[in-house]
């Protein structure tokens, strides 16, 4: 049985860390790191963000948390052409 590793805990989400504001203009909703944020800080800020995307998504989707299925995600073979199914169209 394959199980599931256990969720990684680094002990810095979820605790006293004061997230930084950066300066006005910058995306606190982004990847990129905030002017005078730590690496802590940093984390804990990608942590919440990622924690914050999961629930919208599966809000949206349902919480099965599976693979996505739509657009690009179909087992069919491709056409005995050689290329990409929508070439041959």
């Amino acid at each position: 049985g394959g199980s599931a590793p256990p969720p990684r805990s680094n002990g810095v989400f979820g605790s006293n860390v004061e997230e930084a504001q950066g300066v006005p203009g910058e995306d606190r909703n982004g990847i990129t790191r905030l002017t005078g944020e730590a690496d802590d800080q940093y984390v804990v800020r990608q942590e919440r963000l990622k924690a914050e995307a999961k629930a919208r998504m599966a809000a949206k989707f349902g919480g099965s948390g599976g693979k996505m299925g739509g657009v690009g995600s179909t087992t069919s073979a491709a056409p005995s052409s050689g290329g990409p199914a929508w070439l041959s169209q």
